[in-house]
C-alpha cells in the first residue's frame, strides 16, 4: 500500500466515526423529544392495598379488588372522585353475566388510564358514557340493549392490556372491542419499569411533583428504562404484545388513538390493523391533550373530555359499524 493509498484510507476512517458520533448525538436528540413529548401521560398513583397481583404470564400484573370502591383525592385536584369496582374487579357501575342476551350488542373497551377514567367518577368515564347513550339514543332493527364492559386500567403497558383481556374479557364474548392506544402504552414497559418505581418510592421521590404537573417517578423511571433499552427494542416488545392479542380475540375490533400520537406508534398500529380483518382505526379522536377545556392540568381527559371521546366514537359506530341502528333523539 503506498503511503498515499494509507493517507487516503485514514481520512474515509475518521470521516465514518465522525458520521458514527453524529448519528448517536442525533438519536440522543429524538430519543430525549420522545421522552419529554410522552412524560406526565401515562402513569397515576397506585395503591397496593387496593390491588391484586395475580398473573403466571406478567411478574408484576395487577388488578383491583373485586367488589370494593376507592377514593382519589390528590391534593392537585380539588376534589375527590370515586371508583366502584364489580363482582369481575372492572371499574363498572353494574355486574355482567357471562352468557349475555341474543338482542344484547356487547363492547369491550380497553386500554389504559383514560380508558379506566382516572380522576372523574366511574358513571362519567366514556365507557359508561358511550353505553348509556347508545342505550338512549338509538334504535337498531336487530338490538334492543348495548352493553360497554370496561377492561382499563391505570398505569397499564400493551401486555398488562392483552393479559387483562385474556383473564377477564374472553369470556363476555364480545361482538365489538375497542381499544384506546395512547402514547404511555408504547413508551412503557411495566415488567421491567415497575420495579424501578419501586425503588425510586423507598428512596423517596414523590409520585407526583404539583408545581411542574409532572408524575416525577414515573418520569424518571421512564428515563433510567430508556437509557437502558434501545427505542427499536421497545417497539419490537410492544409489537409482539399486540400480536398476542389474537390468540384472544378474532373479532371486531376498533382501533383508537389521538392525532398527535407519535408516528412511530400510528405504524405499529397500522402494521398490526393490516395484518387482520375486521379492524377499523379511528386515529382521528379529537385531540383531548391538546385542548385545555378537555383535560386536567396533569393530562388526563376531565368530564368534558370523556363525553366528547364517547361522542367520537358514537358517530363512528353510527357510519362503519351499526348501519342498522338510527338516532332517534
Amino acid at each position: 500500500m503506498t503511503r498515499k493509498n494509507y493517507k487516503f484510507l485514514l481520512l474515509l476512517s475518521v470521516i465514518d466515526l465522525v458520521l458514527l458520533v453524529l448519528i448517536i448525538i442525533q438519536a440522543h436528540k429524538i430519543i430525549n423529544i420522545i421522552q419529554q413529548k410522552t412524560k406526565s401521560k401515562y402513569i397515576t398513583t397506585l395503591k397496593k392495598n387496593n390491588l391484586v397481583f395475580d398473573s403466571q404470564n406478567l411478574r408484576y400484573f395487577f388488578e383491583p379488588k373485586p367488589n370494593t370502591t376507592e377514593i382519589d383525592n390528590p391534593d392537585w385536584l380539588g376534589y375527590s372522585v370515586k371508583y366502584t369496582y364489580n363482582n369481575d374487579a372492572l371499574h363498572e357501575r353494574f355486574d355482567y353475566r357471562e352468557q349475555k342476551h341474543i338482542s344484547t350488542y356487547r363492547i369491550i373497551s380497553l386500554g389504559a388510564s383514560y380508558t379506566f377514567g382516572q380522576y372523574v367518577d366511574t358513571k362519567d368515564n366514556y365507557s359508561e358514557i358511550l353505553e348509556d347513550t347508545l342505550n338512549s339514543r338509538i334504535r337498531c332493527t336487530d338490538i334492543n340493549h348495548f352493553e360497554v364492559i370496561n377492561l382499563g386500567m391505570r398505569a397499564y403497558d400493551i401486555a398488562y392490556i392483552v393479559e387483562r383481556y385474556s383473564k377477564r374479557g374472553v369470556k363476555y364474548q364480545p361482538d365489538l372491542v375497542i381499544w384506546f392506544l395512547d402514547e404511555g402504552n408504547f413508551i412503557r414497559v411495566n415488567e421491567y419499569i415497575l420495579p424501578i418505581e419501586e425503588r425510586l418510592a423507598k428512596e423517596g421521590v414523590p409520585e407526583f411533583d404539583s408545581k411542574n404537573n409532572k408524575y416525577l417517578k414515573n418520569e424518571i423511571a421512564i428515563r433510567e428504562f430508556n437509557n437502558t433499552y434501545s427505542t427499536s427494542a421497545i417497539l419490537n416488545y410492544q409489537k409482539n404484545a399486540l400480536n398476542k392479542f389474537g390468540q384472544y380475540y378474532e373479532g371486531r375490533l376498533l382501533l383508537l388513538s389521538f392525532p398527535s400520537l407519535s408516528n412511530q406508534y400510528k405504524t405499529v398500529i397500522s402494521e398490526f390493523a393490516n395484518h387482520r380483518q375486521n379492524i377499523y382505526y379511528l386515529e382521528k379522536l379529537t385531540d383531548i391533550p391538546n385542548i385545555s377545556d378537555y383535560h386536567l392540568v396533569e393530562g388526563h381527559p376531565n368530564k368534558a373530555g370523556h363525553r366528547k371521546i364517547a361522542r367520537d366514537i358514537f358517530d363512528h359506530l353510527l357510519i362503519n359499524i351499526l348501519q342498522s341502528c338510527k338516532i332517534t333523539s
